[in-house]
């Protein structure tokens, strides 16, 4: 037994992240309660954000609990200065190239 589907997909348009003042010189690390392991790695994140720039500020915002934070700036899990960051921690080399050219930007 099957539903028959009509009409066409249509896919959603991706949230796209638009720089906030308030960004500047500073990181904001976005994470979901899904995993209990999800705070933690952001957790570890922030402890290697502050040894490849001491003096930098870095919020952590659940986004469920502050949804505006994570729709503000379009679901990016890290923003940097006002820059969205790709690569994650897995990734170091990638991660500390990313987070160097943000905060030259």
């Amino acid at each position: 037994m099957y539903r028959e589907i009509f009409g066409t997909y249509e896919p959603q348009e991706l949230a796209r992240y638009t720089p906030l003042y308030e960004d500047r010189d500073r990181a904001v690390l976005l994470y979901e309660p899904l995993c209990e392991w999800n705070y933690v790695h952001m957790e570890q994140i922030k402890e290697v954000l502050q040894v490849i720039v001491p003096d930098l500020q870095v919020d952590i915002y659940n986004s469920w609990e502050h949804p505006d934070q994570s729709i503000r700036r379009g679901n990016q899990w890290l923003v940097v200065n006002s820059n969205p960051i790709k690569h994650y921690i897995t990734d170091l080399k990638a991660f500390k190239k990313d987070v160097e050219e943000a905060l030259t930007a």
